[in-house]
C-alpha cells in the first residue's frame, strides 16, 4: 500500500474480507474512515462525503 493522489487528493486505503479503511485529504479537509462492511470500498464513499459536507460547511460559513 502507499499514497495516491489524483489532483489536489491524496489518500491512502485498504480493503480485506468484511473491513475497509482510508484516510483521505482533499480541498483542505481530512476524512479518517474505518468500516466493517462487506461492500467493497464503503470507506472511500463514506469519506467522500464526509469531505464534501465539510467543504460545503466551511464555503458557506
Amino acid at each position: 500500500m502507499s499514497w495516491q493522489q489524483e489532483g489536489a487528493t491524496v489518500w491512502i486505503n485498504g480493503q480485506v474480507r468484511a473491513a475497509g479503511a482510508v484516510i483521505a485529504r482533499a480541498a483542505g479537509v481530512t476524512a479518517v474512515v474505518h468500516v466493517l462492511a462487506k461492500a467493497p470500498y464503503t470507506a472511500d464513499r463514506i469519506a467522500g462525503v464526509l469531505i464534501e459536507r465539510e467543504r460545503r460547511r466551511l464555503r458557506d460559513r
